[in-house]
């Protein structure tokens, strides 16, 4: 449900590109979060500078779509 109120607020305001562009790096971010700790019983994967490069341009190529 919260997706769904999400994407009807935001679409209009941001547009369809962005909204995907941002889920997609949101679940990229928490991806990244929950290997570092090891949460939910998943293996632990320390965060390196290649995760962090490719956050980053996640982030930037998001950042062109909304400009």
């Amino acid at each position: 449900a919260a997706i769904l109120i999400t994407a009807v607020v935001v679409v209009p305001r941001l547009g369809t590109g962005t909204l995907i562009a941002s889920f997609i790096v949101g679940q990229l971010v928490a991806a990244i979060i929950l290997d570092h700790f090891g949460l939910f019983g998943h293996q632990h994967v320390p965060v390196d500078l290649t995760r962090i490069g490719g956050v980053f341009l996640l982030v930037a190529g998001m950042w062109m779509v909304l400009r």
